[in-house]
C-alpha cells in the first residue's frame, strides 16, 4: 500500500513538472499504475482484514466493476459528447 502511494505521489509530481507531452504521458501511465494499486489494495485490505477469508471472494466483484467502469465509462462519455455536441455522422 505504501509503495503504491509513493508511486502515485511521485508520478503526480512528475505530471505537474513534465516539460513535454511524452514525459507527461509516461508520468500519467505511472500515475495510473499507482492509482490502480491504491484502489485494489485498499479494497482488499478493507474487505479481508475485519471480515476474514469468507468475505475475500467479493474482491473479484469489486475489481470487475472497477474494470468495467474504467473501460466503458470513457467510451460512453466520448460517444455521448460527440453525439450531443453536433458531431453526428450520417
Amino acid at each position: 500500500m505504501i509503495v503504491a502511494l509513493l508511486v502515485f505521489i511521485a508520478a503526480s509530481i512528475a505530471c505537474a513538472a513534465a516539460p513535454t507531452i511524452e514525459l507527461l504521458t509516461f508520468a500519467r501511465v505511472l500515475q495510473g499504475l499507482g492509482g490502480g494499486g491504491l484502489m485494489t489494495l485498499s479494497q482488499a485490505w478493507w474487505r479481508g482484514d475485519p471480515a476474514g477469508a469468507s468475505a475475500r471472494g467479493y474482491q473479484g466483484y469489486l475489481a470487475a466493476v472497477a474494470v468495467c467502469a474504467n473501460t466503458f465509462g470513457p467510451v460512453a462519455g466520448g460517444y455521448l459528447t460527440g453525439y450531443f455536441a453536433g458531431g453526428r455522422s450520417s
